[in-house]
């Protein structure tokens, strides 16, 4: 009786039909099974067949097993409908990355078109896990992301679209791989470049200071002498009113000594 109600709603005529009593009766005895339009889901029209099959062992056993199918069609068909959404984007996800011109509003594009189709298609999985078309679809969104990823030299982005990846394909399992050891090489060439500038300031510095400092004891030493053969020579004094014009010369001879000193 189910059966038949759930044939009528969909179809909006009874299961057997005939223009007489005895012609209905025929077909309610022959029972073949019935055919629906193309409005009606094929997996709507089992679930009706399977519920008017002339045979009653064929039948849902309750009333209860009939109404879980029913519930499962409902839930499929939503998933159905997510993953056709997600899948329209994805399809405008492919176009995106085909285009030479990686503009900033191409890569916008394309982030968008990726984040909508993977949301589609992780939002049907959640209402059917068995949906199989949304599986194949988030699988072929993640790699095409992942293969961008790549081709803007990103390691960090491409591992975390790795690891989304149910059962990843062994190429992009290798370019990932290969990525990442190009990525630490080259992290691995800056530390190696730094510590040499470091290394080289430590150096010139210390080249520096030992400069100055010998320039400063042969400024020293060579005043030192020079008054004390003047002395030997003339019996002049040297005294605290020669001091501050002396420390004056000897701060101009160390400040040109200094950025001599630089400038090399």
């Amino acid at each position: 009786l189910l059966g038949a109600t759930l044939h009528r709603v969909l179809t909006g005529e009874g299961l057997h039909q005939g223009a007489t009593v005895h012609e209905r009766l025929f077909a309610a005895f022959s029972s073949e099974p019935a055919r629906y339009g193309p409005d009606v889901p094929d997996e709507l029209a089992a679930i009706c067949r399977r519920a008017t099959h002339p045979d009653s062992a064929q039948r849902y056993p309750s009333a209860e097993e009939l109404r879980r199918a029913l519930a499962g069609f409902v839930k499929h068909r939503a998933a159905r409908q997510l993953t056709a959404q997600a899948e329209a984007r994805r399809l405008r996800l492919d176009a995106a990355l085909t285009q030479t011109a990686r503009t900033a509003a191409v890569v916008v594009e394309i982030r968008e078109h990726f984040a909508a189709c993977r949301f589609g298609f992780q939002q049907a999985l959640a209402v059917d896990a068995d949906d199989a078309a949304a599986r194949r679809g988030l699988q072929r969104a993640l790699v095409a992301m992942l293969g961008y990823e790549c081709d803007r030299e990103n390691p960090s982005g491409a591992e975390d679209l790795l690891r989304e990846l149910p059962s990843p394909p062994a190429p992009v399992v290798a370019r990932v791989e290969a990525l990442r050891a190009q990525g630490d090489a080259r992290a691995r060439r800056l530390r190696e470049l730094e510590q040499l500038r470091k290394d080289l300031d430590v150096t010139l510095a210390t080249r520096g200071t030992a400069r100055f400092a010998t320039a400063s004891a042969a400024v020293w030493g060579g005043a030192a002498l020079a008054l004390w053969a003047h002395e030997l020579r003339t019996g002049w004094r040297f005294g605290y009113a020669h001091a501050l014009p002396l420390i004056a010369l000897f701060a101009v001879v160390m400040t040109g000594l200094s950025a001599t000193l630089r400038l090399r």
